[in-house]
């Protein structure tokens, strides 16, 4: 599997690939949805585009 996470502190910034959904990146990633929609609060997530990038919490540190 190809990475498309690269670190920035506490986050990670995902590069959205062809298929992608936030609900297809939570469960690829392991990581709650609703992390997602937190940390992207501006982002519409039925408006993703291939290249586009996500911002996702660094799951290790929480819980």
């Amino acid at each position: 599997m190809e990475k498309n996470t690269t670190s920035q502190g506490e986050l990670k910034v995902y590069k959205i690939k062809s298929g992608d959904t936030v609900c297809s990146i939570a469960r690829e990633l392991n990581i709650p949805i609703m992390s997602i929609f937190m940390v992207n609060k501006h982002r519409n997530p039925k408006q993703l585009t291939i290249g586009d990038t996500l911002c996702l919490p660094n799951h290790k540190d929480q819980c």
